[in-house]
């Protein structure tokens, strides 16, 4: 279920969430990545992303963040 304010997350490069963005802690993030819509061609993204955050029939979506988390990599 979808929350007002809830992002679509994907966390480490693989597993997606919905969420805040504000549950994380910049000091904690060691990157972020940003996709708006029709940004990302290859699809690494996207075949990840399920429900409200998949790609629509035009390609568009809503803004990705992928989120890695210090220690992570």
């Amino acid at each position: 279920m979808m929350v007002e304010g809830d992002a679509c997350i994907l966390l480490y490069g693989h597993q997606m969430t919905m969420r805040p963005l504000a549950s994380f802690s910049a000091k904690d993030l060691d990157l972020l990545e940003v996709y708006p819509s029709k940004s990302e061609s290859t699809g690494t993204v996207g075949d990840r992303m399920a429900g409200p955050c998949a790609v629509g029939p035009r390609g568009d979506h809503r803004t990705w963040y992928v989120i890695w988390e210090k220690g992570s990599r």
